[in-house]
């Protein structure tokens, strides 16, 4: 594949010498009276695209680099993100059910109050009752003596 790129690069850089070296052809005048003529341009054309070609290759690794390092943090920003999440939704969970428990707790603890003061209330109702009846019992008992005195006085008297 390397190999491949290089052919097609060289191949464009015979295209590009070409188009370069007909456009020169009138300045070329001063280099052909030198010894080494068309050899030096030929030479700096070449020089020049390989170092754009070197650049080029550099740029893109770079870019592939961008692309990496980017890829990474995301993924590592979306792990970070999904486990605070997942610790989000725990944490709401734990909350909820604790809140659950507290209302069932509550709703127990009233319950139970309420069935205490029902007996509370239903012993005084019961001591009240049982008051009374000893109150009517010692009066109707005051009140029995009494005519039982009184009787006992009249047949006497």
């Amino acid at each position: 594949m390397l190999v491949k790129l290089f052919v097609r690069k060289l191949w464009d850089f015979v295209l590009i010498l070409s188009l370069f070296l007909n456009s020169l052809k009138g300045n070329l005048n001063c280099f052909n009276s030198s010894p080494f003529g068309t050899e030096l341009v030929s030479a700096i054309v070449l020089q020049t695209t390989f170092r754009k070609w070197q650049a080029s290759k550099l740029a893109k690794r770079e870019q592939a680099a961008v692309v990496i390092q980017s890829w990474y943090r995301m993924h590592k920003d979306l792990k970070q993100y999904l486990h605070v999440r997942k610790s989000a939704i725990q944490i709401q969970a734990w909350l909820r059910s604790y809140r659950l428990a507290v209302t069932v707790l509550q709703a127990a603890f009233r319950g139970r109050k309420t069935r205490l003061l029902y007996r509370q209330i239903k012993a005084v109702y019961v001591v009240q009752s049982h008051w009374r009846m000893r109150q009517e019992q010692r009066r109707f008992l005051l009140m029995k003596q009494s005519v039982v005195t009184l009787q006992f006085r009249l047949i006497n008297s």
